[in-house]
């Protein structure tokens, strides 16, 4: 299951129509956000943020599908796979970034914070650089062991 399909399910669950979670996310039409459900309308980092936000979902990984075990040929796996996950993961890590310094710069101006929601924002940072660093791992180390297969060959080869 895709993770617009998870949504669509959560949501559902949750009793939020499209039209309520299209004003929550500040789109002008309930179809604007069931461009997103439907898979015709790529879901940013940001918006899955707010979504999760909105559907309290309390672990990403109830909502991202398993990444896909390609079959391709090693090399261009290699190059396609591991520059997609290193660009992921930089993308990913800039939002949070952006989003950390605008909390940090509200905070230094003496603006009023919702201790709650403030809480609440730093965990679900927490969370999501959770899921950065395991990732990270994750494809590092596919990284390193197709690289191994490219360099040397596969292993009990020699």
């Amino acid at each position: 299951m895709k993770a617009n399909e998870r949504i669509l399910a959560l949501r559902k669950a949750k009793k939020y129509s499209q039209k309520d979670m299209a004003v929550l996310l500040k789109y002008k039409s309930a179809s604007g956000y069931g461009q997103i459900e439907s898979g015709k309308y790529p879901l940013t980092v940001e918006k899955f943020i707010e979504i999760c936000k909105i559907l309290e979902v309390e672990s990403y990984d109830s909502l991202l599908p398993p990444l896909p075990n390609a079959k391709s040929e090693i090399e261009e796996d290699l190059l396609i796979n591991g520059r997609a996950a290193f660009n992921l993961i930089r993308t990913h890590g800039t939002y949070l970034r952006k989003e950390i310094e605008g909390l940090i710069d509200r905070l230094n101006a003496g603006e009023s914070v919702d201790k709650d929601k403030l809480i609440g924002d730093l965990e679900l940072f927490v969370s999501f650089l959770h899921i950065i660093n395991s990732e990270s791992f994750k494809h590092s180390a596919k990284f390193n062991d197709r690289l191994e297969v490219i360099l040397h060959g596969p292993v009990g080869e020699g």
